[in-house]
Formats: C-alpha cells, structure tokens, sequence
C-alpha cells in the first residue's frame, strides 16, 4: 500500500512539471485547457489529462450502463424489451467501457489516437447525451 502512495505522488508532482494550465475554469461546465509544454495547439480539448480524466471516468461508470441501456430500450421499445435486450446492451457497453477505460489510463502520456481524441465519441463521457 506504501509503495503504491508513494507512486501516485510522483506520478502528482511529474504531472505537475510536465503540464502547465492555460486557464482557470470559469463554470463548472467549462473545460479547461491543459496542454504539454510543446503543444503548439493549446486551444484543445484533448489532451493528457483529459484523456486520463475519461479513463478514470469510464472505468467509475462503467456499471451504469445496464440501467442506463434498460431506460433506453424502454423508452423505444417496451419493458419486456428493456429487461432483456436492454439488460445485454449494458453488459456489452459496460465492457466496452471498462476496456476503453483502461486504455485510456494506460496510454494517457501517448498521444494515441492521434490528438488524444476519445475513442468513445457517442457519448464521449457516461451520460454526456442526457439531459437530466
């Protein structure tokens, strides 16, 4: 447990050296942008952070996707459908995202794919396609 804390702190003070922030948010629905040193476009959205940032939200959401799949299915086609194919639906979109998920924290210094744009454009974050 020791070995782990003192890793999360240097991975915190690396990321402290290596990124440097172009803003302060204004609101709460406002991104910033965080961007390398040598990034020429800091304007973006994606970039390291971000991309660790929807690893570690994929991977805190992934098991809201059955609900979330069964209100879907429910609305469109019925509750008998809801409680079995919207049931399977999210399963497999929560595997989808647990997998992506991992990717993301895994690969986050890597600008992988290309820009670091999200692998998961649809919704990109867990419930981004909802309004509450």
């Amino acid at each position: 447990m020791r070995k782990i804390f003192i890793t999360m702190v240097c991975l915190a003070i690396v990321l402290n050296i290596t990124f440097t922030f172009d803003c302060i948010c204004a609101h709460a629905d406002d991104e910033c942008s965080i961007a390398t040193e040598g990034d020429s476009d800091s304007g973006s959205k994606n970039n390291a952070l971000r991309k660790l940032f929807r690893g570690v939200c994929n991977l805190g959401t992934f098991y809201l996707e059955v609900p979330a799949q069964m209100g879907k299915v429910n609305e469109e086609s019925g509750p008998i459908a809801a409680g079995s194919l919207g049931f399977f639906q999210g399963i497999f979109s929560g595997c989808i995202r647990i997998v992506v998920g991992a990717y993301e924290i895994i690969t986050f210094p890597l600008p992988f794919p290309p820009g670091y744009k999200p692998i998961l454009n649809d919704p990109e974050f867990f419930y981004n396609d909802r309004t509450w």
